[in-house]
């Protein structure tokens, strides 16, 4: 399996646990902080996901490490293990949501999918912009910033881009459209 299909394995097995957490929350009608999850080996949890989704515990170890990196995932408190204590953040249940409603889109006429190209950026569903649709702009952004940052080139080339990135999110027309994550995303480059 080569590094590109990787990394999408990688990224569904995101995409289930944080489905499966925010599954849980809504099943019990309760906010995200109020409800805390044990993926240690053997736990409640992580039997319930594993009979639920069929992934192995040693993928769904590594995309917490992953969720608790990107922050889609925090420990409620100290001491309850690496896999313990985990509650889900408003960026995990933002992706969880976004994902789900992707699943459901309507492919368009003339579009492959619900892929979309718009020069080098593709968007294979794990975000939605329109009306009434659940929006998880920032994430998309971040999706974007970490693209360029583990892309396959130099320092020079990804610091012109994210330069380039950068003047895009400061324009007016951007922060008029998508105001609040572009601030976020535009401190997190920090390209002057």
């Amino acid at each position: 399996m080569g590094k590109d299909e990787l990394k999408k394995e990688r990224e569904a097995v995101i995409d289930s646990v944080l489905i499966f957490m925010n599954d849980e929350i809504e099943r019990h009608g309760a906010l995200i902080a109020h409800i805390e999850f044990s993926f240690e080996a053997e736990s409640e949890d992580t039997v319930a996901i594993i009979k639920e989704t069929g992934i192995s515990y040693e993928s769904i170890r590594e995309a917490l490490n992953v969720c608790i990196a990107r922050n889609y995932v925090t420990h409620r408190g100290l001491g309850t293990g690496k896999y313990g204590g985990l509650i889900l953040t408003e960026e995990g249940q933002g992706r969880a949501v976004s994902v789900e409603a992707a699943k459901h889109t309507v492919p368009v006429a003339g579009v492959e999918g619900s892929r979309v190209q718009i020069g080098q950026i593709h968007n294979y569903g794990n975000a939605q912009i329109g009306d009434r649709n659940v929006q998880n702009v920032q994430n998309v952004l971040n999706s974007i910033l970490e693209s360029i940052e583990g892309a396959d080139a130099s320092d020079e080339e990804k610091a012109e881009v994210k330069g380039l990135f950068k003047r895009f999110l400061e324009h007016p027309l951007t922060q008029t459209v998508i105001s609040s994550a572009t601030t976020v995303i535009a401190t997190k480059i920090g390209v002057s």
